[in-house]
C-alpha cells in the first residue's frame, strides 16, 4: 500500500464506475454480453484494489496526476482482461480502443476550450514551470522532463521525458509489458484536441527518453494498429 497517498478514494471509484457506465459498449465490439460485464465488474473490484497503490505525485498541484488516474484505470481492466485469458495483442486493442472512444464522449464545447488553453501562453509557462519542478524529483514516483517552447510558426512545443510516472507504476505492479499499449494512446488524445504528435521513441518501448514534438497543424495516424508509429518496437 502506497502509504503517502492522499487520494480521495470514493471519488476515483465514483469516477470509475461512471467510465465504465460510458464505455461498456466498447466491449461488447470483442464480447458477447455476458462476458463484457464479467470483464467489466472484475475491473472495478481490481481498481478498489489499485487505488491505495497509485503513486502520489502531488495531485491537483500536478497537471500530469489525471494522466497517472488514467492508467491505473487501464490497468485494472487489462488486469481483467489477462485473467479472463485474452491474448496480449488483443489487451492492447482493446486498451485502445476503450480510450479512444472515452476521448469521443468528450463534450465538444469542452474540447472547443481545451484547445485553445493548450495553446495559450498561460499554458506553456505552466508546462515550462512543471518541467523545471519534475526536475527537482520532489516525487520519486514522479515524470522528470524537459521542456522547450520552439520559436517556429508550426511547432508548439517539445518535450523530453527522461522518467515517466505511468512506467514506474505499470513496472512495480508487474504489467511492463503492456506499456507500449498506453503509448499509443498519445494519438487519440492529441488528435482529440487538434494537435500532430511526432515522435520516434518512448520509455515505455524500452528507450532512454520519450521525445515529444507537437504541431499546431496536421493528422496523427491512428494509434492502432502499433505498427503505424516508429516508437512501436515489438
Amino acid at each position: 500500500m502506497n502509504m503517502d497517498s492522499q487520494y480521495n478514494e470514493n471519488k476515483l471509484r465514483k469516477e470509475f464506475t461512471g467510465l465504465i457506465d460510458r464505455n461498456r459498449n466498447v466491449l461488447f465490439r470483442f464480447f458477447n454480453k455476458d462476458e463484457a460485464e464479467d470483464i467489466l465488474q472484475k475491473s472495478i473490484t481490481n481498481y478498489d484494489a489499485l487505488i491505495p497503490q497509485i503513486p502520489w505525485i502531488g495531485g491537483k498541484e500536478n497537471s500530469l496526476t489525471d494522466n497517472l488516474i488514467g492508467a491505473a484505470q487501464l490497468l485494472a481492466v487489462i488486469i481483467s482482461l489477462k485473467s479472463t485469458g485474452v491474448e496480449f495483442r488483443k489487451t492492447g486493442e482493446i486498451v485502445y480502443a476503450l480510450a479512444e472512444n472515452n476521448l469521443k464522449n468528450i463534450h465538444p464545447i469542452l474540447v472547443y476550450f481545451v484547445k485553445k488553453y493548450i495553446r495559450s501562453k498561460s499554458r506553456l509557462n505552466k508546462m515550462l514551470k512543471a518541467s523545471l519542478e519534475s526536475q527537482k524529483k520532489r516525487y520519486p514516483d514522479d515524470w522528470v522532463f524537459e521542456y522547450k517552447i520552439v520559436n517556429n510558426e508550426d511547432v508548439l512545443f517539445e518535450n523530453t521525458y527522461s522518467e515517466c510516472a505511468i512506467c514506474k507504476f505499470y513496472q512495480k505492479m508487474g504489467y511492463a509489458e503492456y506499456l507500449p499499449f498506453l503509448c499509443l494512446i498519445d494519438y487519440a488524445t492529441f488528435s482529440a484536441f487538434g494537435l500532430k504528435l511526432e515522435r520516434t521513441m518512448t520509455i515505455g518501448n524500452g528507450d532512454s527518453v520519450c521525445d515529444f514534438k507537437l504541431l499546431k497543424h496536421g493528422e496523427n495516424k491512428p494509434g492502432w494498429p502499433p505498427e503505424n508509429h516508429k516508437e512501436y518496437k515489438h
